[in-house]
């Protein structure tokens, strides 16, 4: 099965569960234009001796774009003007159709399903990349790069260029430029912020406006690398922003300012980042300028440095102690809890030390969140799927608030919460939560030992350098550190590879074990789809049978079995793994 963004909710989610297998292949299988024959399906590629194409062949950057990533499923990329001068971060990315609306020759020539699962600028190594530079060329070519650069300097922040469609020719789509206000109306002033806040004077950095910061790339969607004015520095630095999850980053900066220093925890911010309110109010607060740490963080390290043969012990077990101070000394704070630990939220210093990020307390990937979270988080998507039949989500939601209490919409506002927004982690006990963070750190530890991205193969990422290995597999830990893992993941329940019902090889998606590799049969889409769903099914049984053994948990009630069904209040607490690190690597060493 080719990889589509229309895949998500089937491949990716528990409302795969449900999702009419039929009518699905239908829908993406329906396409309404865009020729069969291959001839005609790069016909942007006619003028293969002009310089840009030359250029893009040779891997260099000659026009007048860059494409820094791809979010979205592939429907949304990160682009970088480079005609001009002094381009500010105003977080304007090229949005595209999703892959089941090109034709199936197009998606194999634009290499579509990859789009679906890379993230960074390996982008540009597929066919749909140097479609979407020609696409940004020929619009800029038609209207003018003066006006172009007028667009981008007096855009609101969060703008868009959309691209219409993808047609064999790359000079029939039409691109548009969006103007859009809501971002910017729901920032919030400082002033405001101050108000609910009230932090000391010298504990607030100095504003910085927008318009000074110079975009030097698009990393993810909320981190832009920028120059500061040489006002201020003149160097590189982190501009930490949000398009779509405002009220989240505005929790994070209240933590960052407000925690106490850590050499192992991102510092305070350098300066807010500020615009001009379109309405005469304040200056709104539309981000906060970090440093930037060039090595980058350890998902990619430890995989890297596993294939050069330099992964060392020595280091793993200075990051592993490094991770665990770190998380004791948040839990002292403001933050209580650190809910985003994964390998890409550790970064390393230029001392090759721990740095970890992210604190809008909102959400971890399911690969390494404990059980008793993800499963809470797979019943609020149960609640409100259209996938799902109304009794259904009727059942969930009463099955949610029994555990989270009553649930509403949520309002894009900020408005201070104590504890933040993230109920999966804001109703548990502060043991509860601990726990939580343990069995998060045990698969931390597993990637670090293990010298992988990622404990799951994973349809949504293609990672630098993936790995066949998958969580409980060890090949490289030492015994002692296998077992401290095991006991930090109790209530994993997924040990058995074979659950895991479909993986993906490189852009497609196979029932695992007809993948078309090492000697197994090729599965089908249809086969590959309803492998998916009936692996959802297992898991939304699952997910039931562990929220009913948490509420008889809660009520004091014991069923045999539950205890360690549910392994949460037998994990270690961050104090013995923290014994148990210091001892293992001491024995070690003798």
């Amino acid at each position: 099965m080719d990889l589509a963004a229309s895949d998500v909710d089937l491949l990716c989610q528990p409302t795969g569960a449900f999702v009419d297998i039929e009518d699905y292949l239908h829908r993406i299988n329906t396409v309404t234009e865009g020729p069969k024959d291959q001839s005609l399906l790069r016909a942007f590629d006619v003028d293969s001796n002009s310089p840009l194409h030359q250029s893009r062949q040779n891997g260099e950057h000659n026009g007048r774009w860059r494409l820094d990533g791809i979010d979205c499923q592939g429907t949304q990329i990160y682009i970088v003007p480079l005609f001009i001068h002094h381009p500010a971060p105003k977080r304007i990315d090229l949005f595209i159709p999703p892959q089941h609306r090109y034709s199936p020759g197009l998606r194999e020539s634009l290499d579509a399903a990859w789009a679906f699962c890379i993230r960074d600028s390996r982008v540009n190594t597929l066919g749909i990349a140097e479609y979407v530079i020609t696409a940004l060329e020929h619009w800029t070519n038609a209207i003018g790069p003066d006006a172009v650069e007028r667009l981008w300097t007096d855009a609101p922040f969060g703008s868009r260029l959309v691209l219409d469609r993808i047609s064999a020719s790359v000079f029939d789509t039409t691109i548009r430029f969006v103007k859009e206000f809501d971002v910017e109306r729901q920032m919030l002033s400082f002033v405001q912020l101050q108000s609910m806040w009230k932090l000391p004077h010298q504990d607030i950095p100095d504003p910085i406006s927008l318009d000074e910061l110079r975009l030097l790339g698009q990393l993810h969607d909320t981190v832009s690398l920028v120059m500061l004015p040489t006002s201020v520095g003149g160097k590189k630095a982190i501009f930490k922003s949000s398009l779509h999850d405002v009220k989240y980053m505005y929790h994070e900066l209240k933590l960052l300012l407000t925690m106490r220093p850590h050499v192992n925890v991102m510092s305070k911010p350098w300066h807010l980042v500020t615009v001009k309110d379109r309405y005469g109010g304040d200056d709104k607060t539309v981000g906060f300028i970090l440093p930037f740490y060039e090595q980058g963080n350890l998902a990619d390290i430890v995989s890297y440095r596993k294939g050069l043969g330099t992964l060392e012990l020595k280091d793993q077990f200075r990051w592993a102690m490094q991770i665990v101070v770190a998380l004791r000394h948040v839990k002292t704070g403001p933050a209580k809890f650190y809910s985003e630990l994964k390998a890409d939220n550790l970064l390393l210093d230029n001392d090759d030390n721990v740095v970890l990020i992210d604190f809008e307390q909102m959400g971890n990937w399911a690969t390494y969140s404990a059980p008793e979270i993800h499963y809470v988080e797979y019943c609020k998507r149960l609640s409100k799927s259209p996938h799902v039949p109304a009794a259904e989500q009727k059942r969930y939601k009463a099955i949610l608030e029994s555990h989270v209490g009553l649930t509403q919409d949520p309002d894009p506002t900020y408005d201070n919460p104590v504890n933040g927004y993230y109920t999966a982690w804001t109703t548990l006990t502060p043991e509860e939560q601990e726990a939580a963070e343990v069995f998060s750190l045990g698969m931390a530890l597993w990637c670090i030992f293990e010298g992988c991205a990622d404990t799951r193969n994973s349809v949504l990422k293609a990672f630098r350098y993936d790995s066949e290995q998958e969580f409980p597999e060890f090949w490289r830990s030492p015994n002692a550190i296998r077992k401290l893992i095991y006991d930090c993941t109790q209530g994993f329940r997924n040990s058995d590879l074979g659950r895991t019902r479909i993986i993906r090889i490189n852009d497609k998606v196979y029932p695992r074990g007809r993948s078309g590799v090492n000697g197994e049969p090729t599965g089908t889409a249809l086969e590959a789809a309803v492998a998916a769903q009936q692996m959802w099914k297992e898991r939304v049984a699952a997910m039931e049978t562990f929220l009913d053994a948490k509420a008889r948990w809660k009520r004091g009630e014991r069923n045999r079995g539950d205890e360690q069904l549910l392994g949460f209040m037998n994990r270690p607490k961050l104090q013995e793994v923290q014994h148990r690190l210091f001892e293992i690597q001491a024995g070690i060493s003798q």
